[in-house]
């Protein structure tokens, strides 16, 4: 697990140095994520759209093992997603 988190910190490191702001940053990985996961889920047919929102805001939130703490939580990321312009990333079946 630890080497997960580890990954997911780097991941974010890159993503700041590609992007603006730490903000667009921010919802470019939560994007890219849950596109990731929301893939895997529909291979393995599962429909739980709820679930890869979950997933995804664990992945995203790499301080959340030392904190107990997801930042973002699932409901940010159901929020992000749901405004987000960009329609491939909400036309998932899940």
């Amino acid at each position: 697990m630890w080497q997960v988190v580890q990954e997911v910190s780097l991941v974010g490191s890159w993503n700041k140095l590609k992007y603006d702001s730490d903000a667009t940053a921010t919802r470019k990985l939560v994007k890219e994520v849950y596109a990731e996961i929301s893939n895997a889920l529909k291979q393995a047919e599962i429909r739980n759209q709820t679930l890869a929102h979950h997933l995804t805001s664990i992945v995203c939130s790499p301080n959340c093992i030392n904190a107990g703490l997801l930042s973002p939580d699932p409901e940010s990321v159901r929020k992000l997603l749901a405004r987000d312009p960009d329609k491939k990333q909400r036309n998932s079946n899940h």
